[in-house]
């Protein structure tokens, strides 16, 4: 049989189900027993399945991780390969690559939206901050809709770009993956919540979800494999936190791993809900945790050791300590000690505490491909299928009955479903009132076809009913009807079963335990099941045998190089590298959390283009006036190219860590000293693509034009906004300046140190002038410019302490270029004297809505608001070329031209020379 023997309270033991073969809707494709040729995957998930996001976003995994495959460090958490990386690989596909990796990254066969420490529920506490990732499965969605409409944008435009984007064909064909959920269930733990508090928290998470997947379904998408979460009491970061907690017998927590158990019960049912309501789409539920509990249970038994012991971990029962992670040094009694990986990973369970090792994802992969994991019961390589294929190991073997009830199997050959003839052998009628209902069987059978051609469909799959006189279960309860004749070896006899002629009794189902004469017992196999007719293709499933095969789930060199003096010759910038906020983000924070929308762009790109500008910034301009293309963005991977530098600003960042981060804050995640984490990993991977050469190193700067960039830096007004919009005091936020300044010198100091030699720092302009900061305050004084006075001092007071830094660390590096530029002083005048500069309503937003400034928090640029009763779309004004604020936080692209015409000139530089001379160091 095919399927597993069901719970006998869910069905009847005897009820088989036999489901016609689907037929697709327009254009049909039958499958019947062909493989699923997906072209591509696209995966959302967390750090089981993250092939690379996270480590580009935040911090990659250094060594020993990636050693038992890669050999180095290859952005997953995890000694080799994930479950998603033996997928890919099972269909002859590539490594799917992350989402947010932009290096080297080649999107034609799939993508991998995927971060570690990923929820599906917003979080509340989200890196750098917290524990968890900021790129919940909403984001994550988000990000999808971005991939999907961008990658048809660039393929458009063909050329190289265009051969790293999937096919438009591909959505509908690829395999979508899943596998989150797990820290949904952690972040209620680790918040001290009980476990009832927990369990109670799980409807919604799978609500959330559900959710998300018929968004994914609404954009194309057709074939789903859920995985469900893994048994998570098992793992050595949850035994250590809750130590005291009562261990099952596999030496497990037993209330967690029950809400494990009951999200997964949730979770399967919402996947059968997604079904019924979506029929021309594929969902196989997968049941990892299954699996990975018998790693716990019976580690010899699959060839493994120590399954709660850490390989990769230092200290404690489980190798396992918060306070040193795998990678990590440590210090004991005066010796300082590294935490490197055991001997034998191939046989251990855990790698680092929270992860599997590269055997135990293998092993994973080789039971739940098989579909023996799966509802419905398909393999993997036929995950596209939106039905399973009855009698499959019938059509396999080619295995007919002659040994039958003869009265029996007559009847069943007259028709198509075998359940149509048991539901009325089980309600005792008799054979004559069975045959009499046949042509009725059929003529509804003939109807549904009929129906179905009418929707489209022309290719039809149509197997007739099996021999159901030869299943012990109709033998059992039928012994008195005919038999005919055969010669098979034992053909009727149960393999897995107990008692009578046909080893079959449904008191004592295949897995049961019972008692005969006082005596327990076990329901197991025959000894050759391959020679066995009924010899069970799946495990028992039945009650007492989930209890027991419930398995659970799952420095960088310093380039030094003698200086150029360059005396009064211009400086031959080949790239360049910028650090920043929305001032000067290209893109980042629209390609990693939301892009803005119409009509930002519209004055020069005339359409949105990831800035939050109506056009260019000034880093555009920087740009573009050494003839250089526009500066990709570091976290934008799609069509992006970085020969002649990138940008590591995003919207709302702050050079020290913000209190409030996005999702569920205001301020970015990626900080200064993320920034520059980034900038590290951006050398590093690049210099080694290089050496590998081809088509992905073209996209990147020469090693040479490291030392030779401008490096750029535009940040500091987000700090002080922090402390503003947190209620401080004036005095307050400015006792907080110099130690902003500080940090910021410590990271132009380690850029320095990776090889920098020039330069570009603005200081940060008159917040006191914008909408945003006007609206906000009110009340505080103003000056004659019609700005805050208060808020303009502690600019000031910024700039005066970051012009005194870069004057020290001119002292500290004379072989670098330091040029300090007074931004502030030239926006200022937009607002003091915008008449003699061209410009008009300086304080009044241009796409905006609301108040004296034309700003409100409720009606933003771009978006939609009803006002009596009435729909309005907040849109730009008339004359952007003649207007100062685009968006209330933001300038218009005409103010940013007019500012870089000032300042590009040198008049208000420090020292002053222009920019481009701006790599003289005198």
């Amino acid at each position: 049989m095919k399927f597993p023997t069901m719970s006998k309270q869910a069905i009847s033991l005897f009820y088989f189900m036999l489901v016609l073969p689907h037929a697709t809707i327009l254009n049909p494709v039958i499958y019947a027993q062909k493989h699923c040729d997906f072209p591509a995957i696209l995966n959302l998930g967390d750090s089981n399945s993250d092939t690379g996001g996270y480590a580009a976003a935040f911090s990659p995994p250094t060594s020993p991780y990636g050693e038992t495959y890669f050999h180095m460090p290859a952005r997953r958490f995890c000694d080799g390969r994930l479950l998603i990386d033996f997928i890919a690989e099972s269909f002859g596909l590539p490594f799917i690559n992350a989402y947010l990796d932009s290096l080297g990254t080649n999107f034609s066969h799939g993508i991998n939206f995927a971060t570690a420490a990923s929820t599906i529920r917003l979080p509340d506490s989200v890196i750098p901050n917290g524990g968890f990732s900021p790129f919940y499965l909403d984001l994550q969605y988000s990000q999808f809709v971005q991939f999907k409409n961008r990658s048809e944008m660039i393929k458009e435009q063909g050329g190289l770009l265009a051969s790293l984007m999937p096919k438009e064909e591909y959505f509908p064909k690829a395999l979508y993956t899943f596998d989150i959920g797990q820290n949904d269930l952690g972040e209620g733990f680790f918040a001290n919540l009980t476990i009832n508090e927990v369990n109670a928290s799980v409807p919604d998470i799978v609500n959330k979800f559900s959710e998300n997947i018929k968004n994914i379904y609404g954009l194309g998408a057709r074939s789903f494999w859920v995985h469900n979460t893994g048994p998570i009491g098992c793992l050595p970061y949850i035994l250590t936190a809750f130590s005291s907690e009562e261990k099952d017998s596999a030496g497990c927590l037993k209330p967690h791993n029950e809400v494990a158990q009951y999200f997964n019960l949730k979770l399967k049912e919402a996947v059968a809900q997604l079904r019924n309501e979506f029929p021309s789409a594929a969902f196989t539920y997968v049941d990892t945790y299954s699996v990975k509990y018998s790693l716990f249970a019976e580690p010899q038994k699959h060839g493994f050791e120590l399954p709660h012991v850490s390989c990769c971990g230092y200290g404690g029962q489980y190798n396992y300590s918060t306070q040193v992670l795998c990678g990590g040094t440590i210090t004991v009694n005066g010796t300082e000690i590294f935490v490197g990986s055991c001997k034998r990973p191939s046989v251990r369970v855990v790698w680092d505490g929270i992860h599997y090792t590269e055997a135990a994802n293998k092993f994973v992969f080789d039971q739940i491909s098989t579909g023996s994991f799966s509802d419905p019961p398909v393999p993997l390589n036929r995950a596209c299928q939106r039905t399973p294929i009855s009698g499959f190991v019938e059509v396999q073997l080619h295995l007919w009955c002659k040994l039958c009830s003869t009265s029996i199997h007559n009847y069943t050959r007259q028709v198509y479903q075998k359940n149509d003839v048991t539901e009325s052998l089980f309600l005792n009628k008799t054979a004559t009132e069975i045959i009499a209902a046949v042509p009725d069987i059929v003529n509804q059978f003939k109807d549904n076809i009929k129906n179905i051609y009418s929707l489209g469909s022309r290719s039809f799959w149509v197997y007739n009913t099996r021999p159901i006189g030869c299943y012990p279960a109709i033998l059992t309860s039928f012994p008195l009807a005919e038999k005919d004749s055969a010669g098979f070896q034992l053909p009727l006899v149960a393999c897995c079963g107990h008692g009578g002629e046909y080893n079959y009794n449904k008191a004592a189902s295949c897995g049961e335990t019972l008692s005969v004469n006082g005596t327990s017992i076990a329901v197991g196999s025959c000894k050759d099941p391959s020679i066995r007719f009924y010899a069970m293709k799946f495990p028992t499933m039945s009650k007492q045998a989930i209890s027991l095969f419930y398995f659970m789930l799952v420095l960088p060199h310093a380039t030094i190089l003698n200086p150029v003096v360059y005396a009064q010759k211009r400086c031959d910038f080949l790239a360049i590298f910028n650090f920043g906020d929305s001032n000067s983000d290209t893109g980042g924070y629209a390609a990693a959390f939301s892009p803005p929308t119409s009509p930002y762009g519209e004055t020069y790109f005339h359409m949105p283009a990831g800035r939050f500008c109506d056009g260019r910034l000034l880093i555009d301009f920087i740009a573009e006036s050494f003839g250089l293309p526009f500066i990709n963005a570091y976290l934008d991977s799609l069509g992006t190219n970085f020969s002649h530098g990138i940008n590591f600003a995003t919207v709302s960042s702050t050079i020290r860590l913000p209190d409030s981060v996005i999702p569920k804050g205001v301020f970015s995640p990626f900080y200064l000293d993320l920034q520059y984490s980034q900038f590290v990993q951006f050398k590093n991977t690049s210099e080694m693509i290089e050496e590998q050469g081809g088509l992905l190193a073209s996209l990147l700067p020469k090693e040479e034009y490291l030392p030779k960039a401008l490096y750029t830096f535009d940040i500091g007004q987000n700090d002080l906004g922090e402390g503003f919009f947190a209620n401080l005091t004036i005095n307050e936020v400015n006792a907080s300046v110099p130690d902003i300044v500080h940090k910021f010198s410590e990271n132009i100091k380690n850029i320095y140190g990776l090889g920098a030699r020039s330069f570009w720092v603005h200081n940060t302009g008159p917040i006191g002038c914008l909408p945003y900061i006007l609206t906000a305050f009110s009340s505080e004084e103003k000056d004659s410019a019609g700005c805050l006075k208060p808020h303009n001092d502690v600019a000031q007071y910024f700039n005066l302490k970051l012009k005194e830094a870069l004057a020290q660390l001119k002292n500290e590096f004379p072989l670098a270029a330091f040029t300090y530029v007074d931004t502030y002083s030239v926006k200022y005048s937009l607002f003091a004297e915008p008449q003699k500069h061209g410009f008009e309503l300086p304080h009044v937003t241009c796409c905006g809505y609301g108040g004296q400034y034309n700003y409100s928090t409720q009606a933003l640029c771009g978006r939609t608001i009803t006002v009596n009763g009435t729909e309005i779309s907040v849109g730009s004004c008339k004359r952007p070329s003649v207007r100062v604020v685009w968006d209330g936080i933001h300038y218009t692209e005409a103010a940013n031209k007019f500012v870089f015409d000032q300042i590009s000139t040198g008049s208000f530089s420090d020292p002053p020379v222009p920019l481009k001379r701006a790599c003289q160091r005198t």
